[in-house]
């Protein structure tokens, strides 16, 4: 696929609907402020958590869309000022509509939808994509007479389309990330971060994997310092070093030979790159919290000469932990089917991205489908929802890759005729 003239013929249908005056203010305004903030650190520790993979565009800017098209554009042209990780979540799905950018330029609503994506306080920039990527699963299809509707107050389906009859197409997107899942980081900063500041302090280093086995507020404040600083100041072997029924910790020593192999100036520090090489994080159901010390270039994220670091390497295999981060898709799914008007036939796609492991998506499908089977659908004629799972990954030399699991689910009244034969929005 040429990466870069698909892209760069989005941007410049995006430039064409906002003009490139206003073009130039917004990429302007989104450099600067990012410039600023990456020069002045303190003031993005105290809004980023310092396990962050990708830098929240609030932080930087009000003007979210350009965030995303800024780090889009210096993918072509300047690949070191690009977030990494963004971009890992954005590509694959950019890459899919700009594919088809010709098809969709000739349905109806397009370019109202794609104003919608622009403006200046879209912060639901990427629930607007999904739409469009929706649109675009039902282009390739084959259905017909797509319209895609803009509503303000949320009552009407998405989209229009003739697909073996008229078919109301209504889109939700899940956000990734359950309460639970952010009140356990925070338990973990509070236990951790005390060692992060040993290590740092006495310049020791050392990858620290550490697996709970209770949830993480059933352990005493000070739990993990207590347990670790004797284990640290003796000198521990390398393995496994203490294992019970509460916790299991290994340590580990940093591979600077495999990362300081590499020429200068190739590792970006946060990459998913980064910590596998230099840290050895290989399974998606572990955070890591780190410390580096290098030569870094401050703007772009770049390092070198990698000659200290240490890492807290965590997770917690306690069932009600995993029961916990499970999301519930209830709301999003009583909220779609009241979209599609009664007696009119309509379908319902379900987006939703996964980092939390095969365990707790698992229980994200099976609360589905319990919830599924409380809904009144008498006076509904839905064909089908579909559970679009996605894990978009940044793997080691490759640009981006993405998994997509399509789950269809029906009812005896469906017409199959309306099932879609390749039902993924990515991954085709």
């Amino acid at each position: 696929m040429d990466y870069q003239k698909y892209l760069s013929n989005f941007l410049d249908y995006c430039k064409s609907e906002i003009t490139i005056t206003e073009w130039n203010r917004r990429f302007s305004n989104c450099e600067n402020n990012y410039i600023y903030l990456k020069e002045n650190p303190i003031f993005l520790a105290e809004k980023e958590s310092n396990s962050r993979t990708f830098i929240s565009p609030q932080y930087l800017t009000k003007d979210v869309p350009m965030w995303y098209l800024y780090n889009i554009f210096n993918f072509i042209h300047n690949p070191e000022m690009c977030d990494l990780g963004l971009l890992a979540r954005t590509l694959p799905k950019i890459l899919r509509i700009s594919e088809q950018l010709p098809k969709f330029i000739t349905q109806k609503g397009f370019t109202g939808k794609m104003k919608d994506l622009l403006h200046l306080n879209n912060i639901n920039f990427e629930n607007t994509i999904f739409e469009l990527l929706v649109g675009g699963l039902y282009l390739r299809n084959g259905a017909t007479n797509i319209e895609f509707l803009f509503d303000k107050s949320k009552k009407l389906a998405d989209i229009h389309a003739d697909y073996y009859g008229f078919l109301y197409i209504e889109c939700k997107r899940r956000t990734k990330e359950s309460e639970y899942s952010r009140k356990e980081r925070e338990l973990w900063y509070q236990q951790y971060l005390p060692i992060q500041d040993y290590l740092t302090e006495h310049q020791k280093s050392l990858v620290i994997k550490i697996t709970f086995h209770h949830e993480l507020n059933t352990y005493p404040k000070n739990y993990l310092y207590d347990l670790l600083k004797p284990m640290i100041d003796g000198k521990s072997r390398y393995g496994l070093v203490y294992d019970n029924e509460d916790i299991t910790i290994e340590f580990n020593e940093p591979d600077f030979q495999g990362l300081n192999e590499k020429p200068a100036n190739k590792w970006k520090i946060y990459s998913p790159t980064f910590t596998r090489r230099l840290f050895g994080l290989d399974d998606e159901r572990y955070g890591i919290t780190m410390c580096v010390y290098s030569n870094r270039n401050r703007i772009t994220d770049y390092v070198s000469d990698v000659k200290k670091a240490n890492a807290g390497i965590w997770y917690c295999d306690s069932i009600e932990a995993i029961r916990n981060k499970s999301v519930s898709f209830k709301k999003n799914i009583v909220r779609a089917l009241s979209q599609i008007p009664n007696e009119q036939v309509g379908s319902v796609h379900i987006c939703y991205e996964s980092y939390n492991g095969a365990e707790v998506e698992s229980m994200n499908y099976n609360r589905i489908l319990s919830d599924l089977k409380n809904f009144d659908l008498r006076n509904k004629k839905i064909n089908f929802i579909y559970l679009h799972n996605l894990r978009l990954l940044l793997p080691e030399n490759e640009i981006f890759d993405c998994i997509e699991t399509v789950v269809p689910i029906t009812n005896d009244n469906s017409n199959l005729k309306q099932k879609l034969l390749n039902p993924q929005i990515i991954c085709f």
